[in-house]
């Protein structure tokens, strides 16, 4: 390299090459006070409480093509999750997720006061509660010589069953807890309690009712803690069924963010978390399939934890031991739906006041398999529906399966119950194991873990990373009350967090001083056409090359600033306040390969900054 002397001509060549050169526009990465990540009740909750406290800078990203994660419904239209179908009086909505919202709480109580949400809704009646295993019509199955018949069992004898059955295995497990101090599974108690049954009667209703827990926590009994998990004990919580005529969880949850999506960007899927600077955090997104990236002084995770384990979201550097061991060891179960529908009122030939039908198959290997159907029809307008329930690795196991398939295996149990009922005129199955932004369907208690810990530990922050969702409550988990408590009160403290976080300067431009340390990034930026959309007053402030003219090239730079320089053929990236964008087909170099920008003279940064390659700077110069 001989010495670099900048004289008029390299002045003159400089400009025609700026006139000729396609600059960069200036990229600025757009950096927000908060960034939410997903948008199910913990998100919806997470952001109504930030933007009322006056957190204006807010961004929702949510993966889905619709408001309200687990909460899913469908409309007769077969939209997703649609305000406008509130009040719709002929909307019939199907809800794929949570169904039932728990009473008495402040969540209610929002939807109570707002928008007339439950204006549509039986309140308080007791006959929609969820998996009301004492108020549900059994029918029993018996297999005499291969011929299977179907009765139903009067109330006394059920009531006996559960007395006999039921009861007792509620009191041998406490003596087994009471009496060992190890971990141990439900499924290890039930195959102790099963050698006290003397009847197939009995061991498949007992079979049933095991199900019925599957189905309700998600998970199979192997899996389930025995101290964590009673059930059948005690009449259920006040609920309310939201899938009813004119309503819909999902569409209530669409609803409620409808004043804040300006604040809101869905299918816009988190795939990178960076938190390597304590003081902002880089979201790496891809909006509709392209890629994106902007900056965080707080971010909210209310990823699902199936998602969590699965790793869909990288965070670097990755999360601390202490995190990453409860995501690995907590439990993320799977519960599944068929729904039939009819359009025929004629064609529910089913008891229309009862809500629950369970049945007590007559095998070890057909119990659990499409045994407990939920009768919604009263609230669905007089339109026939019929839900069937499914939970743990049957769940999982459907999946696997068509729609036709699975069809057929229920209709052979509502066949069973219901004889000469026709095929449904619609159905839908949930697959909550391969929705891929959610991979499964809510959180249980595993054989062996500290819930309390873990659920507290999920929820503690990295930094300024936060994490919210029904997962991280030691109470209300696997609900949607648990979303919406965990989002709110996580908000409030970033709500303090920005407060007391010092105001930050406003971006670098052209002239301005340029940060020491300027971290590569992955996003694109866009190209401009002339050196037209530069600004007027662009290269004030730009220091004349005539005051280096005396100076070798090295010297200007630093004496190691040619080891660093990119060849001539990469595109070199513009500068913005918190990195250095390369162009769409350039690559981001390793951390350490980026020059400090203290040791480039400001003509050099503020050409690089147009976006004219080191290369050609240099062979100009050079003369």
């Amino acid at each position: 390299m001989t010495m670099c002397r900048c004289n008029y001509y390299s002045l003159y060549a400089l400009a025609v090459l700026l006139s000729i050169h396609q600059p960069l526009v200036f990229a600025q990465q757009q950096e927000y006070d908060a960034v939410i990540v997903g948008a199910g009740f913990a998100g919806i909750r997470a952001a109504m409480t930030l933007i009322d406290s006056g957190v204006t800078s807010v961004l929702v990203l949510e993966a889905n093509e619709y408001i309200g994660g687990r909460v899913k419904s469908i409309n007769l239209d077969s939209s997703i999750n649609v305000p406008t179908k509130l009040n719709d009086m002929k909307n019939v909505p199907i809800d794929m997720g949570a169904e039932w919202i728990y009473s008495y709480n402040d969540m209610e109580d929002y939807l109570l006061e707002t928008n007339g949400y439950l204006d549509n809704v039986e309140l308080y009646s007791g006959k929609d509660q969820y998996l009301d295993l004492f108020t549900a019509r059994y029918y029993l199955q018996s297999d005499s010589n291969g011929i299977v018949t179907t009765q139903v069992l009067e109330d006394d004898e059920v009531n006996e069953l559960r007395d006999s059955v039921w009861k007792k295995y509620l009191d041998f497990r406490i003596y087994l807890l009471e009496n060992s101090d190890e971990p141990q599974s439900v499924f290890s108690a039930a195959e102790k309690f099963k050698g006290q049954l003397t009847s197939n009667k009995d061991l498949q209703y007992f079979n049933l009712i095991l199900n019925a827990g599957e189905i309700d926590y998600t998970a199979d009994t192997s899996e389930l803690n025995l101290d964590d998990y009673k059930w059948h004990n005690a009449s259920p919580c006040d609920m309310t069924y939201m899938s009813q005529v004119g309503v819909g969880f999902g569409n209530i949850a669409a609803d409620i963010l409808t004043p804040y999506m300006s604040n809101i960007k869905i299918n816009s899927k988190v795939t990178e978390i960076n938190y390597e600077d304590p003081d902002l955090a880089i979201i790496l997104y891809t909006e509709n399939g392209v890629p994106t990236q902007i900056s965080a002084r707080t971010v909210l995770v209310t990823a699902s934890l199936g998602v969590l384990k699965a790793g869909t979201i990288n965070f670097v550097p990755s999360l601390p031991d202490w995190k990453q061991e409860v995501i690995d060891n907590m439990g993320f179960g799977v519960m599944n739906k068929w729904i039939g529908m009819w359009s025929d009122e004629n064609a529910m030939i089913w008891p229309a006041d009862e809500t629950w039908f369970e049945l007590i198959t007559p095998d070890d290997e057909s119990t659990g398999k499409w045994t407990t159907f939920f009768n919604p029809t009263q609230f669905k307008g007089c339109a026939p529906t019929l839900i069937g329930w499914i939970g743990g690795d049957e769940a999982r196991a459907i999946e696997m399966q068509t729609d036709e398939e699975i069809t057929d295996d229920v209709m052979k149990n509502l066949q069973a119950l219901f004889p000469g009922i026709s095929r449904p005129d619609r159905v839908l199955v949930s697959r909550w194991g391969q929705e891929p932004n959610v991979l499964g369907t809510y959180t249980y208690k595993p054989v062996g873990r500290d819930w309390p810990n873990d659920a507290t530990t999920l929820r503690r922050n990295v930094g300024r990373i936060r994490f919210a969702g029904e997962s991280t409550d030691t109470v209300w988990y696997g609900t949607t009350y648990g979303g919406w408590k965990t989002g709110e009160e996580e908000a409030q403290l970033m709500v303090e967090e920005i407060a007391s976080l010092p105001t930050r300067p406003p971006a670098p431009f052209l002239g301005a001083d340029v940060p020491e340390t300027i971290p590569p990034t992955k996003q694109p930026v866009t190209t401009s056409s002339t050196l037209n959309t530069l600004p007027a007053d662009a290269l004030d402030g730009v220091p004349n090359l005539m005051d280096a003219s005396d100076k070798p090239i090295t010297s200007l730079m630093g004496e190691d600033a040619l080891d660093t320089i990119p060849p001539t053929e990469q595109p070199v990236a513009t500068f913005s306040n918190v990195n250095c964008a390369p162009t769409t087909d350039s690559v981001s170099p390793p951390m350490n390969s980026s020059p400090s920008s203290s040791s480039i003279p400001r003509c050099i940064q503020s050409l690089a900054y147009m976006g004219i390659p080191f290369g050609f700077i240099l062979l100009i110069l050079d003369n």
